[in-house]
């Protein structure tokens, strides 16, 4: 999983893949889990698990994903909203 370094590099991957896919339309929110919150993961003493990743494929609701729901870690942000405020910079 990649975890953009910057709210540019986010929006461009979002737009990036709106166009690669063919999802323009579909897309109208750019979902962001974050894993880092209050979580510390290393290389030996406290490697990631797949039980670690449960809470993201429950966010995330494959089956369903117009029933997506804000969480601590997983949030939504309006396209509207990216572009606007992208654009003010």
């Amino acid at each position: 999983m990649y975890l953009p370094a910057s709210y540019q590099a986010a929006l461009f991957f979002m737009l990036l893949s709106m166009l690669c896919w063919g999802s323009w339309a579909n897309t109208r929110k750019l979902w962001i889990y974050d894993l880092r919150t209050n979580i510390h993961f290393t290389l030996k003493e406290n490697t990631l698990k797949r039980s670690d990743l449960d809470d993201f494929v429950t966010c995330y609701n494959v089956k369903n994903r117009t029933e997506r729901k804000e969480r601590e870690r997983f949030k939504a942000f309006d396209y509207d909203e990216l572009v606007k405020s992208w654009q003010e910079q």
